[in-house]
């Protein structure tokens, strides 16, 4: 255990590959850029009680003065209501002041892709392994076929004659070793409330690119050479803490690739029913109407989009047609491969441009082999705006809006689909625990 009151060693568990934009350097892993505000975030709103409370926090901060805190105050105090107090806030990035050094020993490279098959064929015949291939051209001895990671399929030429970009590819990194974290306070007090919250922090975020669909999940080890105890009970008693509704997957991954398998499986189910051109979530907010009339999803217009050759600059969708899929995360564009189908891409923007991204409110959690879906509201901004479809070849630009705020409720969502599959996952929200 460390003597100097002004550090804190932390060895974390990796659970599953982190997919890193510097894989290739030595030495990469998870990164103290992007930990830091996270926790910075973590700590205002779940321990110190929201950006609100700025005297709770405000003697933690980097290089604010009095005379700072006291301007800052005076701005928030002309806001008309407390979601624009927050969101003036959360633009001011105020920092904690500590700092993280992050090293790992050693790490495996993952090379992922979303859906490719060992073996390509044609006509029954095996034309090319594609995992020799792999293999024999990179240094990556662990592959993952399927995942909820699509950015490499782009670089890999599904020809008969492969030509494959493996410079421009993101690899995933997981380390089988215990991974060092390393903080410097200039506040005992600070690293108090951190020691206090960081195993909570890890339990409920994920790092790296695609952490919503599981990848980058951690939890801490050791704190200053102490052993901690995480079991699967804790863990999921945490999970519940801090979202609306917690699903557990029935079917245990043994491995990485059987647990992105999984993931990859119970969401194609969220997102559309088996065997049937629907979706769950489709079907869920059809339930909900406008004008007397059932909602339906954007793919009835986007049908009337592709077959418009007319040269209006833009095409107006029926008032009950919405963007429902902008419900589980903001797509920048959707790509048409099929031959009978006469566009290729669809670009997709918010209107007004204020909303450029919007994350996924469901988010896969990985503990030692065991998989949990996690939800919480979805941010009241995504909700009835208008979203501009412009299609490649060039066709009128559908101008489409997204389901009004009463026509979706994600914890609700999520236990009606836990009802509908419960061969698959169980509603654990309700679930008590002694330990």
């Amino acid at each position: 255990m460390t003597n100097n009151p002004f550090l804190l060693e932390l060895k974390l568990k990796q659970h599953t590959p982190i997919i890193h934009f510097q894989s290739d350097q030595e030495g990469a892993t998870l990164r103290a850029t992007e930990v830091k505000p996270k926790l910075d975030r973590f700590l205002i709103e779940h321990h110190f009680g929201g950006y609100l409370k700025l005297d709770e926090y405000s003697s933690f901060l980097i290089g604010k003065t009095q005379k700072d805190i006291d301007q800052i105050k005076s701005e928030i105090d002309k806001l008309p209501n407390d979601d624009e107090k927050t969101n003036y806030l959360k633009k001011q990035k105020l920092a904690l002041d500590y700092k993280i050094s992050i090293r790992s020993p050693s790490s495996e490279k993952w090379m992922i892709f979303s859906n490719l098959a060992t073996k390509k064929k044609k006509n029954g015949t095996v034309i090319r392994n594609n995992k020799n291939y792999i293999l024999q051209h990179t240094d990556c001895t662990n592959i993952l076929f399927k995942s909820p990671f699509f950015a490499n399929n782009q670089y890999f030429d599904k020809r008969d004659e492969p030509k494959f970009e493996w410079e421009k590819m993101k690899y995933g990194l997981y380390s089988n070793d215990l991974i060092n974290m390393k903080f410097k306070f200039s506040s005992t007090i600070l690293k108090k409330h951190i020691k206090q919250n960081i195993e909570d922090f890890f339990i409920k975020e994920n790092f790296g690119c695609r952490q919503n669909k599981g990848f980058g999940s951690f939890t801490i080890q050791e704190i200053n050479k102490e052993l901690i105890n995480i079991n699967k009970n804790y863990f999921e008693k945490k999970l519940k803490k801090y979202n609306y509704i917690v699903l557990k997957l029935t079917r245990y991954g043994k491995n990485i690739q059987e647990i992105f398998k999984e993931i990859v499986n119970i969401y194609q189910n969220i997102k559309s029913i088996p065997g049937q051109n629907d979706s769950f979530l489709k079907e869920f907010v059809s339930e909900s109407t406008i004008d007397s009339k059932n909602i339906t999803w954007e793919k009835v217009a986007i049908k009337r989009q592709m077959y418009n050759n007319s040269r209006t600059k833009y095409m107006n969708a029926k008032e009950n047609e919405r963007y429902v899929r902008v419900l589980l995360g903001m797509a920048g564009h959707y790509e048409y491969q099929q031959k009978d189908i006469p566009i290729n891409k669809i670009n997709i923007k918010e209107e007004s441009g204020q909303i450029e991204r919007f994350k996924s409110p469901i988010t896969f959690k990985v503990f030692k082999g065991h998989i949990y879906i996690t939800g919480n509201s979805v941010a009241k901004q995504i909700f009835d705006k208008m979203f501009l479809f412009e299609a490649e070849p060039k066709r009128p630009i559908l101008k489409i809006k997204s389901p009004p705020n009463d026509a979706f409720d994600l914890p609700s969502f999520l236990a009606d689909f836990a009802n509908e599959y419960q061969d698959s996952v169980t509603n654990i929200s309700e679930e008590d625990y002694e330990s």
